[in-house]
This record gives structure tokens, sequence and C-alpha cells, in this order.
């Protein structure tokens, strides 16, 4: 009872000058991405303004879509989610916590709704994604390696296909601006380092305890218990050794995921009786994905549209029937994808209220079981 009762008092106490920084730096840089978003949103409505009659243009093709088109347009777009569940099936499965594809399906589609949407979104459909691997019985450190992994397999697969787009374009066109060079570079290097901390965890761990430590002598606060947590995760991290076909399957899924929603892409182009600009067509979707990773707006809602229209004129492609394939592209890959992942949150989300629903979990068990097949294994 007192112990309870010192801590109701800790809590009441007014926030710290470093707490109060801290929370008016993330004000600022909320305040910051809103302008810059606003701005964005400015020019688009300029341009659009100026383009009227492309946009007239643009409606009437989509208008007229063709129904075969259009749904052979949806299939891809299936099959890149599935092949990003399916990723996450082969890594959680060498951390010995297998799950169903009903269920990470849900997840994926939850989170996908979750990030391009909220305020810091990628943050909270990470946070999601990790308590609901923990849900499913996935150990916090097994839970922790599967959302790195997946993170490093796509960023890596995604600095490939821009790779592979800049040289297919090179030939003919416009050279790729160096901003792009740059995001490719970047997204790059975020995945070997993601990689390299999935190798060697312990310096990562190392500065994630000497920082928790001094954030509990600024705050006068005993951080033993979250200190305590990081370490059984990074042990838990460092059980999890798949296979090299382990990695292999679940980068080609990562791969498929990138290229299954670029043929979605050339589906839409179809869709709308236009020929798919085949010269900048990857250098396109590589430039208008890696400007959604960048988060200036809400899911890029205007930047991508804009870059990529931009970059497919720029290659030969039709300003009218470019218009109306990306619009077509956006309403499937961004949001119907949306109308469909929010109703998955709200089910996952009003489901985990209900204890019948919760399936049983042993994770020390499952946890000791990983650790004996390491020391078994030569």
């Amino acid at each position: 009872m007192h112990k309870e009762a010192g801590t109701t008092k800790l809590r009441g106490q007014p926030l710290s000058a470093d707490a109060t920084a801290s929370t008016r730096r993330r004000r600022a840089r909320l305040a910051i991405r809103l302008l810059l978003g606003a701005a964005f949103l400015a020019v688009a409505v300029v341009v659009v303004a100026g383009r009227q009659d492309e946009l007239l243009g643009a409606g009437n093709l989509l208008g007229q879509v063709r129904p075969a088109w259009l749904t052979l347009a949806l299939a891809p777009e299936a099959m890149s989610v599935l092949a990003l569940v399916y990723a996450q099936r082969r890594l959680l499965a060498a951390g010995r916590a297998p799950m169903g594809t009903g269920s990470l399906t849900g997840i994926t589609l939850a989170a996908n709704a979750l990030g391009p949407t909220l305020p810091g979104g990628p943050a909270w459909a990470t946070v999601f994604t990790y308590r609901q691997y923990a849900r499913k019985g996935a150990s916090n450190g097994v839970a922790a390696w599967v959302l790195i992994a997946v993170a490093a397999l796509s960023g890596g697969a995604m600095a490939l296909l821009a790779v592979g787009g800049v040289f297919a374009a090179s030939d003919n066109g416009p050279s790729p601006a160096w901003g792009l060079w740059v995001l490719v570079g970047v997204t790059g290097a975020i995945a070997v380092g993601m990689a390299l901390v999935l190798r060697h965890p312990r310096p990562l761990i190392r500065l994630i305890v000497v920082t928790l430590r001094f954030a509990g002598r600024v705050t006068r606060r005993s951080t033993d218990r979250s200190v305590g947590v990081v370490e059984r995760t990074a042990q838990q991290m460092r059980l999890v050794r798949p296979s090299a076909a382990t990695w292999t399957s679940a980068f080609v899924f990562a791969s498929l995921n990138w290229m299954a929603d670029c043929a979605c892409l050339c589906a839409a182009f179809l869709a709308v009786g236009a020929a798919v600009p085949w010269r900048g067509l990857l250098l396109a979707y590589a430039a208008g994905q890696l400007v959604t990773a960048a988060a200036v707006t809400p899911g890029g809602i205007g930047v991508v549209e804009g870059s990529l229209t931009a970059t497919l004129v720029a290659y030969g492609a039709g300003n009218v029937s470019t218009i109306a394939a990306v619009l077509l592209y956006r309403m499937i890959s961004y949001w119907l994808l949306l109308a469909i992942g929010w109703p998955a949150w709200a089910f996952l989300h009003y489901r985990r209220r209900d204890p019948a629903s919760a399936p049983p979990t042993d994770r020390p068990a499952a946890v000791q079981s990983l650790a004996r097949d390491t020391r078994e294994s030569p």
C-alpha cells in the first residue's frame, strides 16, 4: 500500500524541465511536419488549378476503366500484402513463434492503416505489430527481432529496386535527380545498419542501457526494471538463428511485396487504356515509395501522386493517361487498403478485451526451447 501511494505521488508531480523541453521538441517537430505538408499540398493545389483540362480528361478515362484490367490490378495488390505476410511468417517461425496466415494478414492490414494516417504513424504501427506478435505468443526478443529483420529486408529490396530503376532509365530520358540517389543511399544504409544490429546487437543494447541510466539520474527515478527488460530482450534476440534458406525466402517475399505493388501500377495503365511506360516505370515507382517513407504528408498524399506523374511524363508517358493511371493505382494501393485496414484494426483492438479470445501462450517455455535448440545446434 505504501509503495502504491508513493508511486501515485510521483505521478502527480509536475513534469521536470527536461520532460517539458522534450515535449516542446516533439511539438515543434510535429509543427514542422504539418507546415511542410501544408506547403506541399498548397503547391499541389496550385498545380491542379493550372491543369484542370488534364484532370477532366483523366476523370473521363477513370469513368471508362476496363473491368477485366481493374480486376487484374487488384490481384497483384493482394499478392503484395500476402508476400509481406509470408516474409513475417518465415521469420517468426525461425524464432519458434509460428503464426497463421489469417492472423498475420489482419495484423499487416491494420498496421498498414495506422502507419500512413496517424501523426507519428510508423511508430504507432510498429508498436501495434509488436504487441500483436506478443499476444500471439512471441517473446519480446523475437518480436523485436522480426520487426527489425522485416524492415531491413524491405529496405534492402527497395534500395535494389531503385538502383535497377535508375539503370533501366539511364539510357533514355533525363538523368535521375541527385535527391533520389540520396534517398536510395539512406535507405540502403538504414537496411545495412539494421542487419548489423541483428548480427551484433550488443553495441546498440549498451547505448540504450546508458541512455536509460542517464535518464534515470536526470529524473531521479529507478531504471533497473527497464534495463532488465532491454537486456532480456537482447538475450532472446541473440538466440534467433535463421538458416540461409529462411533468409533467402524472406528476402524473396520482401522483394515480391514491392514488385507486386509495382505490377498494380502497370495494370492501372492498362485499365485506363494506356500503354505502360516501361522505360521509367521502376524509377518512378521507387521514387514514389522513397518519398512516402520520408513521411512529409500522411501516406504521401499529393507528394506520391506528383512524383509518380512527373517522373513518368518526363520519360515519355502521356499527361492525361498518366494522371488517370496514377490516381487509379493510389485508389487501390492506398485508399482501398485503408478501407480494409481500419476495420481489421478495430477487430483486433476490441477482440483483445475479450479474455476468451486470447490464445494461451507459454513464452518462457518457447524461449527455453529456442535456447536449447541453439545450444544443441553445431
